[in-house]
């Protein structure tokens, strides 16, 4: 089993405030992200009415799927719900050991064991938000797990042929988060998401970070200060990442972005790591790479 993959999901004494803080702070956003602005044109207005009626279709058939995944998960069925995860997700982060695994590429058995660990204890998905990528192939869901100590969750769906999978599941003890009301700019909204998923890894996730890791540029990476030689073929140390960005997230419990911009460096997030202490004010900077949206940069204040 890949140890580092066990996202355990651990709470600060704060908790029974969570779910109210999170409420406050996430209901100041409707994050749905869904088409372009419409031209003043009847034919324009009719082709953006188009666009927009089948996304919101495709972004119903994602919900209902990432609902059936969670639902299926927290009900027992692990086998049930890896079946519904895309193959590449577990070919990144659940590679084979044994060697009846390698010629699928990945390990079934530590990819329902991990899925099993995520939800240990957690039931009744509540989704909060619901984003589409510009394309509709994609769509990103947040919400609340039920528990003794509730969590939060973040699903990404992606458009495989005729069928929704499962890209990207974490479960995270982030206590609140705040974003601002979206505008027109549904790429923006859509990018936000990146920022949102790097956030919440880094803060709520475990302390191997390597959900957190995925979501960050390798020149980001390299960037950071390392004081342990790289591990081979990456240029920088793994263990040197995972030490900055525990470093980062201690007493810090939630966070808030104020502002999201263009920028010569990417599209910037500004806004605070909250937490137990003095707020911490930071900027992030998400930049494309072969298609995929990533972190390149962070800079945190004290």
């Amino acid at each position: 089993m890949n140890q580092s993959m066990k996202y355990a999901v651990r709470f600060s004494q704060c908790i029974a405030l969570s779910f109210t803080a999170w409420l406050l702070l996430a209901g100041c956003s409707d994050r749905t992200g869904m088409g372009p602005q419409q031209s003043s044109s009847k034919s324009g207005a009719s082709s953006n009415t188009t666009a927009t009626h089948s996304a919101n279709t495709a972004l119903t058939e994602a919900r209902a799927e990432a609902e059936k995944f969670l639902k299926t998960l927290c009900s027992g069925d692990v086998k049930g719900a890896s079946a519904k995860v895309a193959v590449d997700y577990k070919k990144e982060f659940f590679p084979p050991f044994y060697d009846d695994e390698k010629k699928d590429g990945y390990s079934e058995s530590d990819t329902q064991k991990t899925l099993q660990a995520l939800t240990k204890g957690l039931s009744n998905p509540t989704f909060r938000t619901q984003v589409s990528s510009p394309d509709g192939k994609r769509a990103s869901f947040r919400g609340q797990l039920a528990g003794e100590k509730p969590a939060m969750f973040a699903i990404r769906m992606l458009k495989q042929d005729n069928d929704w999978l499962v890209s990207r599941f974490a479960v995270t003890n982030v206590l609140a988060y705040g974003v601002p009301k979206d505008d027109a700019n549904a790429e923006l909204t859509w990018i936000r998401e990146t920022a949102l998923d790097f956030l919440e890894s880094m803060i709520g996730g475990d302390e191997e970070q390597t959900m957190t890791m995925s979501e960050m540029m390798p020149e980001f990476k390299k960037r950071l200060p390392s004081p342990s030689v790289a591990d081979p073929g990456l240029g920088y140390a793994k263990k040197d990442v995972r030490n900055w960005l525990n470093e980062q997230r201690k007493d810090v419990t939630g966070f808030v972005i104020s502002m999201q911009e263009l920028d010569p460096k990417g599209r910037k997030f500004t806004g605070e790591l909250t937490g137990t202490g003095k707020p911490k004010p930071f900027t992030l900077w998400v930049v494309q790479s072969d298609g995929e949206w990533l972190v390149n940069d962070m800079a945190i204040g004290n």
